[in-house]
């Protein structure tokens, strides 16, 4: 498949490629076949709202992309997902647990992000301040160890 298609950015392919492959390992479908079976349909569903909610700034046409859809089809499966999550019990557990499962993705995605932009303002940064930086960061290392909010 040819990622570059239209100005859609490459960034959002490996940002919904961990996701996906949860998906595969998890629940042995492949979002990119088609298909027309309900258990596909339903984990499509809770991949694109998990998608639209996390990455807000994406599109609908780059997760079209991804998923080999139509922009339609992807507004479609979002809508849906609300439509189900409030009327079926089943599909909302469903939702709840595969959504959980994504959970762990997103907390390394933060926390790597958040390593980034720590790196990048101490490297820059003028010298003198590296040294207030650490000092601050020491100051709330036994509020986090004690796994207290700042």
């Amino acid at each position: 498949m040819n990622l570059i298609k239209k100005g859609v950015r490459v960034e959002d392919f490996f940002k919904m490629y961990p996701y996906q492959e949860l998906i595969l390992n998890e629940f042995d479908f492949d979002l990119l076949d088609k298909g027309r079976k309900r258990e596909k349909i339903d984990l499509l569903k809770i991949f694109v709202k998990h998608i639209k909610n996390t990455f807000k700034e994406m599109s609908y046409t780059n997760i079209g992309y991804f998923l080999n859809r139509n922009h339609a089809t992807i507004i479609n499966l979002h809508r849906g997902h609300d439509n189900l999550y409030f009327s079926d019990i089943d599909f909302k557990k469903k939702s709840i647990f595969v959504r959980s499962k994504f959970l762990h993705i997103d907390k390394h995605n933060k926390s790597e992000i958040y390593k980034k932009k720590c790196l990048d303002i101490i490297n820059n940064c003028p010298e003198d301040y590296c040294e207030i930086f650490y000092n601050a960061i020491i100051k709330t290392k036994p509020m986090i160890e004690n796994k207290q909010t700042v």
